[in-house]
């Protein structure tokens, strides 16, 4: 004789709680899976945006170190973006400030300082 589970082959309503319960856990684990999915998509979106902005940043930090005249403001205009300089001359160090636009949506801000030669 064949041994059968008992809440099949007992028609007392046990099995539908357990197939939906079943269906729930399936459902939220592929709800999650999406979820999870479309999170990723966005923080990598972030993550190459920030890291052409930190690309813009150093290219513009070898011109304005390779320039010997410091000028107050500048502007360097790149295929995916640009960014503006602002330089503020103190009495031993120069600061500058980097406002770095990529297209329309994104604005980063960046600073650096360079210390006098006496």
């Amino acid at each position: 004789m064949k041994s059968t589970l008992c809440y099949i082959q007992n028609n007392k309503g046990y099995f539908m709680p357990l197939v939906l319960l079943v269906v729930a856990l399936v459902f939220i684990t592929f709800s999650m899976s999406i979820k999870l999915y479309q999170d990723e998509v966005i923080m990598t979106d972030h993550f190459m945006k920030r890291l052409e902005a930190e690309n813009l940043f150093q290219m513009t930090v070898e011109k304005v170190s390779a320039n010997e005249n410091v000028e107050r403001e500048v502007v360097y205009d790149y295929p995916n973006g640009s960014v503006h300089v602002t330089a503020s001359d103190k009495e031993s160090y120069i600061a500058y400030e980097y406002k770095i636009r990529l297209g329309e949506e994104a604005l980063y801000v960046m600073s650096s300082v360079e210390m006098k030669e006496d």
